[in-house]
């Protein structure tokens, strides 16, 4: 009696995130301003369901809501948002019942996420643009390149000398096909961090709220690089740098995917190791610091970078166990 009232409970419980799954599909598509956000939340209710009843329950969920998504919003569509519900729900539900660790967790979610976007990528825009992935990258680069002109041209109707235009818009900042498709690998990891970390915090507190034990990300303080992850990160910048020098394809792909990424991990470790110098050495106010951090990155975002590389090497916060140099 007691198994069946649970499976009843289950099954309930099944339906219900099936119906939010939908509801959600519908808000991601149709409501502007919070669709990232519904986005973002589409493999919530497949983990929760996971971590409370099981696989086969958060699969029956999936495929319900899989079912009337195809209906009501269409297969292309439906497929997307199916593709993320399934590779990222199901990844972040087993993460929670194995207690995985949030580091562990996010390095699961990322690699959920990569492969979300590249079946996007390589797939879904078969069936979006005439070309394929080349199309979207043209749609890039031709949209990036018409905002560039109108604004040139705006700026020239206000009578802004041509100079000082291509001081603040030069030539060479208009985009080409190659130089999207040498960055993209890069992109495709810093996207796929980037949405993990936001699904994972939002996980963080609607779990929370449901009693659902999830271990916790630790504050930015607490971000820092590995000293061997970096080390390696700056090797491959340099053997892509050489390959490139040599006119061999492949160094384009793995000089600028490389050090697209080599250059936002260790701005955010600059970042981190900012904040935490102001927080816990000069007892500075999280108002202050968040407009310090601001200015600073609007005058010169660079400085991060530096003190980011300096932060690998010295490690002042002392958080990597295998840090280059040991401070006393």
């Amino acid at each position: 009696m007691h198994n069946k009232k649970y499976n009843t409970k289950a099954l309930v419980e099944s339906g219900i995130m099936a119906a939010i799954l939908v509801v959600t599909m519908l808000i991601s598509i149709y409501i502007p301003l919070i669709d990232t956000i519904a986005y973002l939340a589409l493999p919530i209710p497949i983990a929760l369901t996971y971590a409370r009843n099981g696989f086969k329950y958060a699969f029956a969920s999936l495929i319900c809501g899989a079912l009337v998504g195809v209906f009501i919003i269409g297969p292309i569509k439906a497929l997307q948002l199916i593709i993320i519900s399934f590779f990222v729900g199901l990844t972040l539900g087993y993460c929670i019942i194995k207690h995985k660790k949030a580091s562990k967790t996010m390095i699961y979610l990322s690699a959920a996420f990569g492969i979300v976007v590249i079946i996007n990528l390589f797939l879904i825009s078969l069936f979006i643009y005439k070309n394929g992935v080349i199309g979207f990258v043209d749609n890039i680069v031709n949209t990036f390149n018409e905002s560039i002109n109108i604004t040139r041209n705006m700026y020239l109707g206000m009578g802004v000398a041509k100079d000082e235009i291509e001081r603040a818009l030069p030539s060479n900042i208009m985009l080409n096909r190659d130089q999207i498709i040498w960055i993209l690998p890069g992109m495709v990891v810093i996207i796929s961090l980037v949405l993990a970390f936001f699904n994972y915090k939002m996980a963080e507190s609607i779990f929370s709220r449901l009693k659902v034990q999830v271990d916790k990300l630790k504050g930015i303080t607490h971000f820092y690089i590995p000293s061997l992850i970096g080390a390696f990160m700056i090797v491959l910048v340099c053997i892509g740098l050489i390959f490139k020098s040599r006119n061999m394809l492949i160094g384009n792909y793995i000089f600028y995917s490389t050090y697209a990424l080599l250059s936002l991990v260790l701005t955010i470790n600059g970042i981190a190791a900012v904040i935490y110098f102001l927080r816990n050495k000069l007892n500075f106010s999280n108002g202050f610091i968040v407009i310090t951090i601001i200015l600073l990155l609007l005058a010169y975002y660079s400085l991060f970078m530096i003190i980011g590389v300096i932060e690998l090497i010295v490690d002042s916060r002392k958080l990597d166990p295998n840090r280059i140099r040991k401070i006393r």
